[in-house]
């Protein structure tokens, strides 16, 4: 038994680190954090209207932006929400089912960030320091806690960068055309990847220019393959007096009875 652990100390470890970062992420999630931070309100009772009624809570049948506080808000993590509610919930919402993309995504990304390192370095400490970094980091333990559409980006870079690597591992050109179409959802996880992802594509493509050119026609799949799941409506213009109280002025602050509205779908269950 010991020369068993021996050998595979390196596994049992992986596999250690890994059962810690599902328990931090999962153990009592819908109670730590206690407080439902005002975004993760406002995108709950999004998710809870498009998926019961079709409209976000400004009457915007299925848009492909909802709109929030100030603007618009990340259609990828609202409509897994929608589908959470609709598959598992039976249209009602619950803390926990609005912070579980986010907890997946942050378990998905200790996956993905770990053999990343594995496949850069090849060398078992440092792919074992990245994996305690991303298991016991407070930043990725919280990012795993708090159900804000920022939190999806850094998984679906990372699981991006991850397919790309196996290419230029591999060679294998379905891994290259999947990079692209990860890029493309990534697009959909949060407004700065628009900025991040241009970037990152420019600063690596001296070293892989043609492989670089032959992935950038296949982003638009990505962004189709997540557009394609809802069809772009024209916005319901009922200039409701209600729809006015939502949002006071751009430096104003909130109706109470508003803010307990937005709250309602998470403490009625029917």
């Amino acid at each position: 038994m010991k020369n068993l652990c021996k050998q595979n100390w390196y596994q049992i470890t992986l596999l250690f680190l890994f059962c810690v970062t599902v328990f931090l992420r999962f153990y009592k999630l819908t109670v730590l954090p206690d407080v439902l931070h005002i975004d993760e309100a406002a995108l709950g009772y999004n998710s809870w209207c498009l998926a019961n009624y079709g409209t976000d809570r400004y009457l915007n049948v299925l848009p492909f932006y909802p709109q929030n506080f100030y603007g618009g808000q990340s259609p990828l993590y609202t409509y897994l929400v929608v589908l959470l509610i609709k598959f598992f919930g039976k249209g009602n919402l619950s803390v926990f089912l609005v912070r579980f993309p986010a907890a997946f995504a942050s378990i998905l990304l200790w996956i993905t960030g770990t053999r990343s390192m594995s496949l850069i370095f090849d060398n078992k400490k440092i792919t074992l320091a990245a994996a305690l970094f991303l298991c016991f980091c407070p930043y990725f333990v919280m990012s795993g806690r708090y159900a804000l559409d920022c939190n999806l980006m850094l998984c679906c870079i990372s699981c991006s960068v991850l397919v790309l690597l196996l290419y230029l591992k591999t060679g294998k050109l379905h891994t290259l055309l999947l990079s692209g179409v990860c890029f493309g959802i990534s697009l959909y996880s949060y407004a700065l990847s628009y900025l991040i992802i241009p970037i990152f594509l420019v600063l690596i493509s001296h070293s892989s220019a043609r492989n670089i050119i032959c992935m950038l026609p296949v982003i638009p799949l990505g962004n189709h393959s997540f557009s394609g799941a809802y069809h772009i409506s024209h916005r319901l213009r009922a200039h409701v007096r209600c729809g006015s109280h939502f949002f006071l002025g751009k430096y104003k602050r909130y109706h109470k009875d508003y803010l307990d509205m937005w709250f309602l779908p998470f403490r009625c269950r029917t």
